[in-house]
């Protein structure tokens, strides 16, 4: 009697904490919202397409000086990469996924009610929402593919007529300091 009693007492103990802790996770409905949406995944997204696309550019830029500089040996360039990774760090810290959630948190919050957001909620968790999300998730895919190809384009263009002018100032310049 008294181990049914302990089997009893446990059991209940790990409903009430797995009950309290379902509730816990969506205590806020804009913190649901936010999931439902998929607002981290999406920026967490965002942050790793930024990640390849700063190291795509620190590559093209280093061999474009290469090219232009065929005196800038493997050694020398090696000597670059701290001014690269700060030049990366500069970019990827420019923005972090807690500050764009807080954006969509005062946004939501100013914008609906509660009781607007618990129906919203509602309705993106019927097979109507859930198509809805979806159709809107794969545009948003698409469309930050999009972005990040033409974005990645242009940047070799203006990388490549950057090292150009930087090329027409410090040519002379070098010329100068190699013949003196």
């Amino acid at each position: 009697m008294k181990i049914m009693l302990k089997i009893t007492i446990l059991l209940l103990s790990i409903l009430v904490v797995a009950t309290l802790g379902y509730f816990q996770l969506y205590q806020d409905p804009i913190d649901e919202m936010l999931d439902i949406l998929q607002v981290k995944k999406m920026l967490n997204s965002q942050k790793d397409m930024a990640k390849k696309l700063v190291k795509k550019q620190t590559d093209n830029i280093l061999e474009q000086m290469k090219n232009t500089y065929p005196d800038i040996s493997d050694s020398m360039a090696i000597l670059l990469e701290p001014v690269f990774d700060e030049y990366s760090k500069t970019i990827l810290d420019s923005w972090q996924t807690s500050e764009i959630m807080s954006i969509y948190r005062k946004y939501l919050s100013s914008a609906l009610t509660k009781d607007q957001l618990l129906k919203a909620l509602e309705f993106y968790k019927t097979d109507d929402g859930k198509k809805i999300l979806k159709t809107l998730n794969d545009a948003t895919n698409e469309i930050s593919t999009y972005i990040r190809d033409r974005s990645y384009k242009t940047s070799i263009e203006a990388n490549k007529k950057l090292i150009d002018d930087v090329k027409e100032v410090l040519t002379p310049k070098l010329k100068y300091y190699y013949m003196h």
